[in-house]
């Protein structure tokens, strides 16, 4: 395989193979958290626990958020983002949990679904942050965009990343960023089926890793 030099980078040994295998995913999050601008010491919202939105979760910490809250549909995601620094998580429809998931300075939407977007909305304190990262359907979706105006947000898109790439290599070489919870999976190429099957069911796994080589084995986490 060839590829051009400016797309290669040396990797440092001693460092496992999986740390640099979340490079691209945790590039994804770098780029979106720095759309927010500064989050020290900020309440943050994220919503959507996939791995996306897991990395985010380990890149506010990282930046000292003051508070990360994070929703989701399925327990084993929020699990992982205690795990990466969450201070709480919730499910949409918790009893008792709505007049507390309210007045965020800046919400990060990862679920990429409508519902998402206006639960963003709704959650972000007047004159706050959204940052959409989920990617949604193609066309049209319904956008709570009166409540946004009266609110006065700030709304914004955020695609893949730019040139955050070499910093999130150092950060994960230095072990300042640990993305490895998020790996739930580490399966033999051969058995492809397999990982891209529980790639598909997010109440059972979030970053699906194929080793190519020596089989590699973890236990789900």
């Amino acid at each position: 395989m060839v590829v051009p030099r400016r797309n290669v980078r040396p990797l440092p040994e001693g460092v496992p193979l999986e740390h640099f295998a979340m490079a691209e995913p945790a590039s994804v999050a770098w780029h979106a958290v720095n759309r927010a601008g500064s989050v020290t010491g900020r309440r943050i919202l994220v919503i959507g626990a996939g791995p996306i939105g897991l990395a985010i979760v380990a890149v506010l910490r990282l930046r000292g958020a003051g508070e990360i809250v994070v929703s989701d549909l399925f327990p084993r995601p929020l699990d992982t983002a205690r795990r990466l620094g969450a201070d709480r998580t919730t499910s949409p429809g918790e009893p008792g949990g709505e007049e507390t998931n309210v007045d965020f300075d800046t919400t990060f939407e990862c679920s990429g679904t409508p519902a998402g977007l206006s639960q963003a909305v709704e959650a972000t304190r007047g004159g706050g942050d959204v940052v959409m990262v989920g990617n949604q359907r193609v066309g049209d979706v319904p956008f709570p965009a009166a409540r946004a105006i009266s609110k006065e947000l700030r709304i914004s898109g955020s695609w893949r990343f730019q040139n955050e790439f070499d910093e999130v290599v150092q950060a994960l070489a230095s072990g300042q960023l640990d993305l490895t919870p998020i790996i739930t999976h580490i399966i033999d190429w051969s058995d492809y089926n397999r990982a891209f099957e529980l790639a598909s069911r997010p109440s059972e796994s979030s970053k699906v890793l194929l080793a190519i080589g020596p089989r590699h084995q973890v236990d789900a986490k």
